[in-house]
């Protein structure tokens, strides 16, 4: 196998273009290897949050609130804690030995903060702590808990106690790095994980990716996924998983490109609250 790197200029070329999206400040992480494929017994990488793809701007493991690590998965499956990590004004550098041939994972997990949520009419809605908020606040907040005929929001003096589930948003942030002949990522059966049919540093323009979605092991049909692509500010293209999990994404042109998708599905399910929620995002190269 021919080995591919991304040369500095490259680099930085991916950088400049970027992959956008619309979404809040700073809410685009990412984590973007110097080389997918590499002969060298050390690989750097770049993690971040931005407003647009790759666009260094605050550095990777900066989680408001919440909690982060990074780590990487071997290609035997064991799995560490990553320590050589620089963190600059905005971006994050990561170094991770590839002294051994097969694939690793490198993932960046950030865990939000705790959102109280009560389940009403078949949705997960967040409940608002009313001592937290001035007189002002509160008006103006009664004033939006119902909009366009849907309940946005309680007041915890609205719901029982024994009623309120805290909530966490679990972020995979995830790219993969191959030394030699690769070899296949581990599934763990639990939380929200990609079964790969294609390896994720073996995509290519005529092969496509083609995975499996699963949620705690079992196919999950019917997750979105958003796609991203140097150069564009939209979404490039959003697919299913069909009924039996399958993912197939097609591409038209090489180059970098970032997977995004939330699961489960619903928010609450036999009229409990779920939680936690996962949210996945693929950074891979796509080849000629």
């Amino acid at each position: 196998m021919k080995h591919q790197k991304l040369s500095l200029d490259a680099l930085l070329a991916a950088l400049a273009l970027g992959l956008s999206a619309t979404a809040s400040a700073h809410g685009l992480p990412y984590v973007l290897p110097f080389q997918f494929h590499t002969d060298q017994d050390v690989v750097t990488l770049y993690a971040g949050n931005s407003e647009r793809y790759f666009e260094p701007e605050i550095p990777g493991g900066n989680s408001l609130n919440g909690y982060y690590d990074i780590t990487v998965t071997h290609p035997a499956g064991e799995t560490d804690h990553v320590e050589q990590i620089s963190r600059h004004r905005q971006l994050t550098l990561i170094e991770i030995d590839t002294k051994e041939a097969g694939t690793y994972k490198v993932e960046r997990t950030q865990i939000s903060r705790v959102f109280p949520s009560v389940a009403y009419q078949g949705k997960s809605v967040d409940v608002v702590e009313k001592a937290s908020l001035d007189e002002e606040e509160r008006k103006s907040r009664e004033a939006k808990k119902i909009e366009d005929g849907e309940r946005r929001f309680f007041f915890d003096d609205e719901v029982k106690p024994e009623e309120i589930v805290p909530v966490q948003y679990v972020n995979h942030i995830t790219a993969y790095v191959t030394r030699g002949k690769p070899s296949a990522p581990k599934i763990a059966g639990k939380g929200f994980e990609f079964d790969f049919r294609t390896h994720p540093n073996e995509v290519s323009v005529p092969s496509g990716l083609q995975f499996v979605a699963l949620v705690d092991g079992k196919a999950a049909a019917g997750i979105t996924f958003k796609i991203y692509r140097q150069g564009s500010e939209e979404v490039f293209r959003k697919v299913q998983s069909d009924r039996a999990g399958l993912v197939d994404v097609r591409f038209e042109q090489a180059g970098v490109y970032v997977l995004s998708a939330q699961a489960p599905l619903e928010s609450v399910r036999n009229g409990k609250v779920v939680n936690p929620r996962y949210i996945n995002w693929l950074v891979l190269e796509v080849k000629p």
